[in-house]
């Protein structure tokens, strides 16, 4: 189960989506729709992108903190990326 949560998070953060809620599905297509989803979200590609995204949004806020704007704040994002 422990797994299945951690693949959940990264679908949920990923540009793979998983909602399925307004298709008309029954349990059978919705548990193996789910599942493809998962398998994509949790692709070595996917989880690169996720990390790459989350890695950005940090140096972002880093850069934010520090009070930086234009060309600095450029510059400190390309050298924490």
């Amino acid at each position: 189960m422990g797994v299945l949560s951690i693949l959940m998070t990264v679908a949920a953060k990923a540009a793979v989506t998983c909602d399925i809620k307004d298709e008309q599905l029954s349990a059978v297509q919705r548990a193996a729709m789910l599942k493809k989803c998962l398998i994509e979200a949790s692709s070595k590609g996917n989880v690169k992108q996720v990390a790459e995204q989350q890695k950005k949004l940090s140096c972002e806020q880093n850069a934010w903190n520090k009070g930086l704007q234009g060309s600095d704040k450029e510059s400190y994002i390309v050298h924490c990326l």
